[in-house]
Parts: C-alpha cells; structure tokens; sequence
C-alpha cells in the first residue's frame, strides 16, 4: 500500500505511519506552487515554506541592483518596536520622518492625552498641532509638506504594549472596517482549488434568465423554434485575480441533453464585462455537440488591448428552430495537458488566505534559505534565519588595507557568525559590489569578498582614504540605496513566533485538489506539505 500525489513542478511526495494514522507529504520543485490532489478527507497538517531572493540587474558601485526577498512591505508605518526619541518620567515621544507632499491617515488608541505635531525637521523646534486627545480613539487624515517630520506623544512616561500595537499610520485613507496589520512585512499563503471557474459568482457568468445555476451544473430550458438563425445562450469568466493575462487555460465544457447545439469556447476583449459588443475575437473554437460530450479548448487571455478586459467564453449556440433542455458544466483550469482520460471535475473554491507578519522578508543565498514551519496541529510556528543581513550607513568602525599601485582601496570591517567555506561565501550577495570568488585580493575593482580565515567583510573599491568611503556609505544611506549584503549565517537564528499567528484563519482542506501559493510580489523558493491521509491507494 501505498500514498501517491499528484504536484506541480514535482519533487517528490509518499507517506510516514505515525501510530495508526498516515501522513502523506509532499515538495514541490523550485519555484512552482504545492498542489494536493489527495488531501481530500485528511487535515493539513504542516507545511513549510522557504525564503527566496532576487536581484534585478548586476550591481555596480555607481548602479546598485536592489536584493528582494519573500514578503510584502504591510501598509502601516508605525514602528512599535523602534526606540522613542524622547523618553522621560512624564512623556514618551515617538517620531517618523514624512514622504513629501502625501496624504496620511494616523489612528491612535490610548490612556494618556496625547498629542500629534508636524514638524519642519527631526529637531521639532517648530510644529503645527493637527490633534490632540484626552483618551479613547480617533482617526485624522492630515498631508506632509516639503519636508515634515510627524511626532506622536504621550502624556505619561509609559505606554502599554496592547496601545502600542494599535497604533497605524497609513498612506491615504483607513478606516475602522479597514484591518489592523503590523509595521513590518506579510507572507500570505493561499489556498485555491483547482477549477478557476465560479458559476455562483453573478459578475463571471450570463445565462437564460431562467437557467438554474444554483449547482456545479448549468440546466437551462431553450427554445428556438421561432428563429431564423442561431441564438446563443452562455457563460464567462473575466480576468480577475485568479486568471492571469497573456496566459494559456484549458476551458472544459461538459453538456448533457444538448441537441441540436454548437458549443462556442473564445478569448476576447470587451470594455465592460458581460458586453460584447465592439469586442475582438482572440480565439474562436465551435463544435456541433451530441448528448454528454466533453470539450477541451485552450484559449489564451491578453494583456496588449488597451483599456479592454480579457474574457474567455464559452456559450450554447442554440440552432434556429430547435428547442429542448441543457445541462452545461465549466471548468477553466491552468493545466493544459488535461485530456478526456485524465480530467477529473473539481467544483470551484474560494481562494482563501491567511497571513504571517514578519519584521523581515524571508531570503536566500545560493542553495539555503530562511524558513518558517507551521505545525497547524499544534499550532506552532518556527521561524528559523539562515540569511544575514548587513546594511551600512557609513559610521561602522571600517579600517584602509592600504592600496596597491592603481589606487584602488581594500576597505575591510570585523563581523562574525557567516559559514566562511568557499561555497557558501561566495554566495553572497550586494546590492553595489559583485563577489570576489577568490578572497581578498587587490586584482578586482568594485567587488567584495568574505574572508576564509580571519572573519572579515572586505570591499575593494576607489577612494583615497577610509574618510571618503564611510562618506559615500552615508551617501548612499541618505539617498535610499544603503550597500546592503546578504550571506549565510553559521549558527542559524531560531525565533517560536507562535503568537504572530492567527490560526483560526488557516482553512481546512476541501475534498478536491488545493494549491498552496504566495501572494508575494516575489515567490517562494519553495515550499513542502504534510497532510493526515486517510485515503490509501494501492500502487502498481
């Protein structure tokens, strides 16, 4: 007896007895979602996603190439855990430096009175009240100037964590239905079912006025008998969040009990959705249908007509002087390999999402990456940090090597706790320098290098002395493109952040195929599945 598993991008998948239970799991190959085809009458046990960074363009010392890594910057700028710029026995005083000319929205919840002021610079020699409270809740929508500086204070020398934590400033507008999120990043992971169409959803599909759509199956009545031509009755889907542009989908039409019909499947374009008219034909697939026939059309959605929605339709085209009843099925799937023999109905699920809040994105070097493992059984989360993280600001305690004959400078700084074995060191990486694979050395401009003995950051680079570099490192800082490197730690940073978790949110699985996904800008490099399976199917 065995667990198979059907995964996109596949790696690998089977089973481990644990007492009396089976537990399937299953990895997805690099880069590719995890898909449960037999998490059908098991819960979802863990799961375990992995960190990924992405540099775009080669990085130069007057051309820095930004490093990104797996989490979405959240909508709050209020850093709790940042230190306040004034603390005494009677006040504490949080400050943010403001964007330039921005609407804002600050809502602040609190015991103490509290006082919120604009400022010309960090010095608050100067300010504009725009608030201030005694107790309870307000929201204030105010907008920054040239240059402004916004303080938040407290009338007491101690402000509690739970009021802290819900402090929110926002860019445009919030409101109470708006939800709180944490200053930080957030990881969401979704859920989605296989079949990406929803025949219940009003706004993706058209019908008889009399079909009956309350089911997986379409039943409509027709009649024709008084035409002269073809009259068509259908459905469709519109480019949304779950269908991508300039993107293939297979589109399955199951009909029962159509005679005298064509099936249509097309892509096309039309400025409102469900209006047709002014529309232009991507893809056109017709078919003169019999009793229970499946169709299989691959039709491809566009990004290139200017102001338009793609939609993919399939609709009845009923013949002139026929009449009879229908029964029509839809599935838009982004499997194009699915045939008669291989296609299973799945009925469509509504994507669900639930997030993790982290201080800081998820990353990767080379072949390691940072990791989070959710036991949703337990209910606990580890989050483990394999990836350092450096940024300079120009007033690190950087020494001059000296120089060699051209001019150029080796500058080097004193760090710890990074894997110095040639492999791993090298796979490190900067936002303004390229890796030096061959230690330091004084043969390459404008690189970097971890050192294989002594533990040390070495950047070789011009500049006639260690004044001018700390200098352009403040340069860089104050113009938002900080020389950040990313590397492998030796000792791994391990953090329970159990508590960041809200474990109510994370669905059960439904009986059908689930798709565990990221909704981050950049993907995971990964990410592996354990699910308690009681359903056993026999091998060979």
């Amino acid at each position: 007896m065995g667990f198979t598993d059907r995964i996109t991008g596949y790696s690998g998948s089977g089973f481990v007895r644990t007492g009396s239970s089976l537990r399937g799991y299953c990895t997805t190959a690099e880069g590719y979602p995890c898909e449960l085809t037999y998490c059908r009458e098991g819960p979802l046990k863990a799961l375990t996603v992995y960190g990924n960074s992405v540099q775009n363009g080669t990085p130069s010392a007057d051309s820095p190439a930004e490093i990104t890594g797996v989490g979405d910057r959240t909508a709050n700028l209020f850093d709790k855990n940042k230190e306040p710029i004034s603390k005494t026995a009677n006040q504490v005083i949080y400050g943010i430096q403001l964007n330039k000319n921005t609407a804002y929205t600050l809502y602040v919840t609190s015991d103490a009175v509290t006082y919120t002021n604009l400022h010309p610079d960090e010095n608050m020699n100067a300010s504009e009240l725009v608030a201030r409270r005694e107790t309870g809740n307000y929201y204030i929508p105010f907008n920054s100037g040239e240059n402004t500086y916004l303080s938040i204070r407290f009338t007491k020398g101690t402000i509690s964590e739970e009021y802290l934590s819900k402090i929110i400033l926002t860019e445009g507008t919030f409101g109470a239905s708006d939800k709180y999120e944490p200053y930080g990043y957030k990881l969401p992971l979704i859920m989605s079912g296989k079949n990406l169409f929803n025949v219940g959803d009003k706004n993706s599909s058209s019908w008889a006025a009399s079909a009956d759509t309350s089911g997986d199956w379409i039943k409509a009545e027709y009649d024709n008998t008084n035409g002269t031509s073809e009259r068509y009755i259908g459905v469709y889907t519109n480019v949304s969040a779950e269908l991508k542009t300039d993107t293939n989908y297979c589109i399955v039409t199951e009909i029962e009990r159509a005679e005298n019909c064509a099936v249509h499947t097309v892509t096309d374009n039309a400025y409102r959705p469900g209006q047709f008219t002014g529309s232009q034909v991507i893809y056109q697939y017709r078919e003169t249908v019999v009793s229970n026939k499946i169709n299989f059309a691959i039709a491809k959605t566009k990004n290139d007509f200017a102001g338009a929605e793609t939609m993919l339709r399939t609709f009845i085209a009923v013949a002139a002087g026929a009449k009879g009843s229908c029964k029509i099925r839809i599935s838009v799937l982004e499997d194009t390999s699915v045939t008669a023999n291989s296609f299973v109905y799945e009925p469509y699920h509504e994507p669900q999402c639930f997030n993790i809040y982290l201080d800081e994105p998820l990353n990767k070097t080379g072949s390691i990456s940072d990791t989070i493992e959710l036991d949703i059984k337990n209910k606990s989360a580890v989050l483990t940090r394999k990836i350092g993280h450096l940024l300079f600001n120009g007033d690190e305690a950087w020494n001059n090597e000296g120089t060699d004959t051209s001019g150029i400078y080796r500058y080097q700084i004193a760090f710890d706790n990074y894997v110095s074995t040639d492999n791993v060191r090298n796979s490190a990486i900067c936002t303004h320098f390229t890796t030096n694979t061959s230690s330091p050395t004084w043969t390459t401009e404008n690189t970097f290098a971890l050192s294989r003995g002594a533990k040390k950051l070495y950047i070789r680079t011009d500049g006639s002395s260690v004044e001018v570099f700390k200098a352009w490192l403040k340069e860089q800082y104050s113009a938002g493109t900080p020389v950040e490197i990313y590397y492998q730690y030796e000792t791994p940073i391990v953090t329970d952040i159990s508590d960041k978790i809200n474990w109510d949110a994370i669905p059960e699985p439904w009986k059908g195929t689930i798709t565990i996904t990221s909704g981050t800008q950049i993907p995971l490099s990964n990410v592996e599945a354990e699910y308690y399976a009681t359903k056993k199917i026999k091998e060979g």
